[in-house]
Order: C-alpha cells, then structure tokens, then sequence
C-alpha cells in the first residue's frame, strides 16, 4: 500500500488554523477571521494569494511573515 501525503494533508486541513491558533498564535488568527482573511488558500505569487474557489485577493499582510524569523535569520540568503 502506498502513501499519499496530499490526501492525508487534504483529510486534516480543516484542522490547521485550530492548531496555528492553538500552539502558533492565537491573536493573529483573530485578526484573519476580523478582516475576512481566514480563507482556504491555494496559491499566492508575490502580493496575491488564490483562495481554494480560485479567488485572488491582494496580500496586505505580506510584510507580516518576515518578522517572524527576524530579518536575516541564519540561513537566510538574499534573493537580487
């Protein structure tokens, strides 16, 4: 028998911001749901992300992500 991750990762999606709000960070999840951010994502290229029904929507928390890891974690390298 095979493993397929995509289909264990689909069957336990709707777990995933119970748990990002549960163990990562419970504010940020309430700031997504108050402002409509609190989609089923499917792609994002650059400031746009695509929502599960293929609905883009311009990212206006993008900036947001890098100040989780600081500015120039280790292992980081720079993209010219």
């Amino acid at each position: 028998m095979s493993f397929d991750i995509s289909s264990v990762i689909d069957a336990r999606s709707a777990e995933r911001e119970a748990l990002y709000e549960r163990h990562i960070n419970p504010q940020m999840s309430r700031v997504l749901r108050a402002i409509g951010f609190d989609r089923r994502w499917a792609q994002g290229c650059g400031a746009i992300l695509v929502d599960s029904q293929g609905k883009e929507y311009l990212d206006t928390l993008s900036g947001w992500g890098s100040s989780v890891p600081g500015p120039e974690p280790s292992g980081t390298v720079a993209r010219r």
